[in-house]
């Protein structure tokens, strides 16, 4: 099929796609937003990126290097002439001075520059540091104990409150905290701390326990309904358990979903249902879930192996909960399962799945999994790297079909479970591979 929605694996595709220079790049994604994805327990330098959402990031995003102009504090007054003095007086009422006084009080030295919001955040030299628009320091924060980025943290801004100014939202880790547990915090626009989270909580699978510390696997804030909500992606520092952590605006845990393998990347439609997509461990498989009210708190279906079985997850099960299958590829290279992604378009779903991670000679080898927007499948779609990497394994003897004969090309069975009905097999066709 054509390449709609390529893989980037590095800063220097991900740069040449946008056109900008990789410092440049690196500064949109730390402070804009740029989606760009991190490969779980890989290096700090492992990202990547679809070409698909960088598009609608540029869409949304009409000139990203823009300067805000800066704007003259604005101090209602009234020049008047004071009698046989030849010249100007400035004169004020009680009140506006008053209000003039606590607005500069409230923007402090911003307001040389127009009282500016924040615009991005980031750590540097172990500090949290905010800045605006233009590209000035709005201000520095000095953590007790030095912070790191280690290529799992996250820093973004979000006005995850509603009031019209933004929060700065860092997930990042201690310097000197060899595990990589990960530390959530909020900052209010003008630079005060309103809350952290450290989760320390334990989860029970069979006779085995994980606890802290937990990791980052991302944040995203939204609306449910009137609500203001943040769901932060988190797994166990070394082993395979996912939690999807549901918060308030105030930072208190609200409801977690527990998957028996890591999550590597979620999205929220417009009505708020989240969509997660990931591994199980259990299955060997990828994963597609879609959690609707009734899914929090709560966990994956439960699996036949005692060993997955979470003993104190909440009751909650997904709407749907999809096993994609480990493709004839992936098999023959006997590789791992590795990243996900979901992407959601008002007219459909995509969750897209590496087979074969790309090595220089050839792109990454994919399969997107295309859904409606009532969650069933309706095509399976390799890219073309995807057959370019089966006619190399041909060639290598690692496969004993060529591409042009490869069932797979006909589509791939994928296992459903829907809340109100349980398991059962799905044929998906591959539409026009």
């Amino acid at each position: 099929m054509p390449e709609t929605n390529r893989r980037l694996t590095s800063w220097k595709e991900i740069s040449g796609y946008v056109g900008r220079d990789i410092r440049t790049v690196a500064r949109w994604e730390r402070e804009r937003g740029l989606p760009v994805h991190r490969v779980p327990g890989g290096r700090k330098s492992t990202v990547f990126a679809w070409t698909r959402e960088i598009d609608a990031w540029l869409a949304s995003e009409p000139s990203p290097d823009a300067p805000v102009p800066d704007r003259p504090l604005p101090i209602p007054a009234v020049l008047d002439e004071a009698p046989g003095s030849g010249r100007g007086i400035l004169r004020m009422s009680l009140p506006i001075a008053l209000l003039v006084l606590v607005f500069i009080g409230l923007t402090r030295t911003n307001w040389l520059h127009g009282a500016e919001s924040i615009e991005g955040v980031r750590v540097e030299g172990g500090d949290l540091v905010a800045s605006t628009a233009a590209g000035r320091t709005a201000w520095t924060h000095h953590f007790d104990s030095p912070m790191t980025n280690d290529g799992g943290d996250y820093t973004g801004v979000a006005d995850i409150d509603g009031d019209g100014r933004p929060e700065a939202l860092a997930v990042i880790s201690r310097m000197n905290d060899p595990r990589g547990g990960h530390i959530f915090y909020c900052f209010a626009n003008d630079g005060e701390l309103r809350w952290q989270i450290e989760p320390r909580d334990t989860l029970e699978f069979g006779a085995e326990s994980f606890g802290p510390p937990w990791s980052n696997g991302g944040v995203i804030s939204y609306r449910a309904g009137t609500a203001r909500r943040l769901l932060w992606v988190t797994h166990h520092h070394t082993w395979w358990p996912g939690v999807v952590r549901m918060l308030d605006p105030d930072g208190r845990e609200l409801a977690r979903f527990v998957n028996p393998g890591w999550i590597t990347s979620a999205a929220v439609t417009a009505s708020g249902t989240a969509l997660l997509v990931g591994t199980s461990n259990a299955e060997d498989a990828d994963v597609f879930a879609v959690l609707d009210d009734r899914s929090w708190p709560g966990s994956a279906p439960e699996p036949e192996a005692p060993r997955y079985r979470c003993r104190n997850c909440g009751a909650g099960k997904p709407a749907y909960y999809y096993l994609l299958p480990r493709s004839e590829l992936n098999r023959a290279i006997e590789g791992p399962r590795t990243v996900s992604s979901v992407s959601p378009f008002p007219d459909s779903i995509q969750a897209q799945t590496i087979q074969v991670e790309g090595d220089g000679r050839l792109p990454s080898a994919a399969i997107v999994f295309e859904f409606a927007t009532d969650f069933t499948p309706t095509h399976a779609r390799a890219n073309d790297a995807y057959w370019a990497w089966h006619d190399r394994l041909f060639r290598e003897g690692k496969i004993d079909h060529p591409a042009s004969r490869c069932p797979e090309r006909r589509g791939f069975t994928v296992r459903q479970w829907r809340r109100d009905h349980g398991w059962s097999a799905i044929f998906v066709p591959a539409g026009d591979n």
